[in-house]
């Protein structure tokens, strides 16, 4: 659920700036590609896209930075990396929101 994810994200997020200013170690972040059909330039569409963008970017730790028309997918960057890959909350969210059919995601 989403509201998990919010929870996990700040404590990361708290972490990540004590690793930083106290422990004075480095933090990287990475940057993704999640697959996503764009859709067209009608009313709808651009409303599903706002929808995804809002329920990625709701979580603390990861922002959209761009969708890709050509490619089909979001630019996603995440701020904290975090080791179990990208099947978390925020994925399940996009899921509940848009129906399995509309995305996929890479195993």
């Amino acid at each position: 659920m989403v509201c998990w994810s919010i929870v996990v994200d700040c404590g990361l997020l708290t972490t990540a700036l004590w690793r930083r200013i106290v422990l004075r170690r480095r933090v990287e972040g990475t940057t993704f590609r999640v697959p996503f059909h764009r859709g067209g330039d009608n009313g709808r569409d651009g409303a599903q896209r706002a929808l995804v963008n809002f329920a990625v970017s709701i979580t603390p730790n990861s922002y959209v930075v761009d969708i890709d028309p050509e490619g089909d997918s979001l630019l996603v960057h995440r701020l904290v990396s975090r080791r179990v890959g990208c099947r978390g909350g925020r994925q399940r969210a996009l899921k509940h929101v848009h129906g399995p059919a509309r995305i996929s995601w890479r195993r």
